[in-house]
Order: C-alpha cells, then sequence, then structure tokens
C-alpha cells in the first residue's frame, strides 16, 4: 500500500501522519493474520509486529482466492476504480 501510495496512485500527496497510520494499519493486520490464520500464538506475534492497541477484535474470515480476488475487485469498482 505505502508503495502504492508513493507511487502516486492515491488521492493527494501523503503526509507523514497518513502514512504512520498505514503503516499501524498494516502491523495490526499482519498480528491478525499471523494469529488467526498463520498459526502464531500470540507470544509469538506480539514479538514480532508488536501488540496492537485496537483492532484485536476483527475476525479474519478465510476465503479462497477467487472469492477473495471478486471481493477486492468489487469493492475497488465501487470506489471508483477504472
Amino acid at each position: 500500500i505505502n508503495a502504492s501510495i508513493l507511487a502516486g496512485n492515491a488521492p493527494g500527496r501523503p503526509n507523514r501522519m497518513w502514512i504512520a497510520l498505514i503503516k499501524r494499519a498494516d502491523r495490526i493486520s499482519a498480528y491478525l493474520e499471523a494469529t488467526q490464520l498463520a498459526g502464531f500464538t500470540v507470544t509469538e506475534a506480539r514479538k514480532i509486529f508488536g501488540a496492537p492497541k485496537i483492532g484485536t477484535e476483527l475476525v479474519i474470515e478465510p476465503v479462497s482466492p477467487d472469492q477473495a480476488k471478486a471481493r477486492y475487485l468489487k469493492r475497488y469498482l465501487l470506489l471508483g476504480g477504472a
């Protein structure tokens, strides 16, 4: 995401706060993926990604690659993608 933003594929110029928020969200996402999908223990995930202060109540629903692609494209088009 960060590379896409810095490459100019997002509206406006990202400021430091925006980039920091994206990085924070990415770490939370990595923590959730590790603990819910990849089999990491909470202790292992906290050691690698830190302990999220928010978002730990979110539950990731595993879906097939085809389902994930379809959902992504639907949302992309809904948000005004080409």
